[in-house]
């Protein structure tokens, strides 16, 4: 962080990521939601999100989850997929690394954590 335009600009984009989440769970609506809804939400959460693939002839790689984010996107719309990945890209984070990536109080980041189910002393 040697350059003194990092911390503004870093502010600034997080401002914009919560603004998004906060616009899009506003504008969610929950009428459309069904068993299959819930169930990429299940998978997208708990089972895809270690798994990644190999794109070819790049160096970069996707995850399964990053996938059905996609698919979340195409069959719900932007709002769903906004928030189910934000939450997905949350849950992997511990509260020390949010604290210390933020700059937000380490209880607080806590709090975060466990409310997106990241359980106590899990790495």
């Amino acid at each position: 962080m040697g350059n003194k335009l990092f911390g503004p600009f870093l502010f600034v984009v997080v401002a914009c990521g919560v603004l998004a989440f906060v616009y899009s769970a506003i504008r969610l609506d929950f009428a459309q939601f069904d068993a299959r809804f819930a169930l990429l939400v299940a998978m997208t959460l708990l089972l895809t999100s270690r798994i990644t693939i190999p794109i070819p002839r790049f160096s970069s790689k996707i995850s399964v989850s990053d996938t059905f984010v996609f698919l979340i996107l195409l069959l719900y719309g932007g709002e769903a997929a906004v928030v189910i990945g934000s939450v997905e890209a949350l849950r992997g984070v511990t509260p020390e690394e949010i604290a210390e990536r933020s700059h937000v109080p380490l209880p607080l980041a806590r709090r975060v954590a466990e409310a997106l189910g990241h359980e106590e002393g899990a790495a």
